[in-house]
């Protein structure tokens, strides 16, 4: 038989076993439809999300680490970092919570494209602040606490994101069953700081830092301090008979190009859960990769699970057809078809059904995309501009290619060999010609 004839072939038993062709085809492809669909659906939306997320920074990823170790300086250059400033850190120890007693100022190069108001038309003697947006306190509450000032010593010049905000889709009970949340849910910031100071290179800088140091050791000498209702001022009650003492630490302000690249980074400098050493600043676009890839991880072992249910499909689907189809196998064999063309026409059959199921499932994909977005793209454009302060970040369109839409091109493929390896006895010689004569006998 020529390579030609044997396709023919194939095909004859796609025509010829319609009904059954038809419904393999579309069990296979609609429970891959559905992980297709999602693959669309996390693409778009982490898309759609980092344009919202790195709208202020066009893009750009901020992350406070530490500094001064040689081999985090290979690690940042590897994931496409530029250090473009510094924080230091001014803690006072020997308090009863140590980090709320943590200062932190930063060059003012760090939050220059940041600020809503220009530094230099803070006036003299006042204290330039960047404030976290209300995060359930009042910021106000905490610098006037942390730094000993009054609300006419300081002036916020900018603000950074909402600490506390949590994004969700739906209206009223309906709210936990859009499928959106499974993944907004996890999104969130983690903003290291909640205020920043700026050193804008003037004299009041030095004066508030000494000004703290002062401050400490007269509350050790007089081993109280005056609370008047403030909650932070109780938590940092100088403890008894302890040293109080000025502890500046140093941090490296580094930007990345992209959200992935600063993940990476900070997947690598955080290791060690215990110690945390790099988060990002100014924003959450590596919480939106996170939760991205949290969703892909749960999403590719549903691809695995489902391949076995498909694979299982397959192969009790070409059983049934051998079964079937003796005499035709049979008469292949008197036509002069060779086992390993026997073998070619009914693996083509197996795979010409999988290349049905892998148009379907994308097209199904595609369609469960499109109603995502026209059921989702209004309100989930309201609450990102809301959550970002933005105005827009850009058309939401939940549908995006990856590497993983390949992946389950490739598991659907996989399954016509490994259907076929499972049933492959039953083209043997010995089985055909024992099913014959059971069929003869009946």
């Amino acid at each position: 038989m020529r390579v030609v004839d044997v396709l023919k072939l194939a095909h004859t038993n796609v025509k010829g076993h319609l009904g059954r062709t038809v419904m393999t085809v579309l069990t296979v492809s609609v429970v891959f439809g559905v992980v297709v669909g999602a693959n669309f659906v996390l693409k778009g939306l982490e898309r759609s999300l980092l344009e919202f997320a790195g709208e202020k920074t066009e893009g750009k990823v901020y992350v406070v680490s530490v500094a001064g170790r040689s081999a985090q300086e290979d690690v940042m250059r590897e994931n496409g970092g530029e250090e473009v400033g510094r924080i230091m850190e001014y803690e006072i120890t020997g308090t009863r919570n140590t980090s709320d007693a943590n200062v932190p100022v930063a060059e003012e190069k760090v939050v220059k494209g940041f600020l809503t108001e220009a530094v230099d038309g803070v006036a003299i003697g006042k204290l330039p602040i960047v404030c976290t947006r209300d995060g359930g306190f009042r910021c106000e509450d905490v610098v006037e606490s942390a730094l000993g000032v009054t609300e006419d010593e300081y002036e916020i010049v900018g603000m950074m994101p909402d600490a506390s905000g949590t994004l969700k889709l739906g209206q009223k009970d309906l709210v936990n069953l859009n499928p959106l949340n499974l993944v907004l849910g996890n999104i969130g910031f983690h903003e290291p700081y909640l205020f920043l100071v700026v050193d804008d290179g003037r004299e009041r800088i030095a004066e508030l830092i000494e000004a703290m140091r002062i401050r400490a050791k007269q509350e050790q000498e007089e081993n109280e301090i005056e609370t008047g209702g403030n909650w932070w001022a109780a938590e940092n009650e100088v403890q008894e008979g302890s040293e109080v003492e000025l502890l500046e630490i140093e941090k490296k302000v580094i930007k990345f190009e992209t959200a992935e690249e600063a993940y990476d980074y900070i997947e690598e400098m955080n290791k060690n859960q215990n110690n945390v050493r790099a988060r990002e600043i100014f924003g959450n676009q590596t919480s939106v990769v996170a939760a991205i890839k949290n969703a892909e991880k749960t999403l590719g072992f549903a691809m695995w699970a489902l391949t076995v249910v498909a694979v299982i499909i397959m192969a009790v689907t070409f059983a049934h057809l051998i079964s079937m189809e003796v005499r035709t196998v049979m008469l292949y064999r008197s036509m002069g078809a060779t086992t390993g063309q026997v073998v070619i026409i009914y693996l083509a059959y197996l795979v010409e059904l999988c290349l049905m199921a892998v148009v379907v499932a994308t097209v199904i994909g595609a369609l469960i995309a499109g109603v995502m977005t026209i059921m989702n793209a209004a309100e989930l454009e309201r609450v990102l501009s809301r959550y970002y302060e933005v105005e827009s970040g850009g058309k939401i369109l939940l549908w995006g290619w990856s590497a993983k839409y390949w992946c389950i091109v490739g598991l659907i493929m996989l399954i016509a060999p490994v259907a076929f390896l499972l049933i492959y006895d039953q083209l043997s010689v010995k089985y055909l010609a024992r099913k014959l004569k059971e069929d003869v006998g009946e």
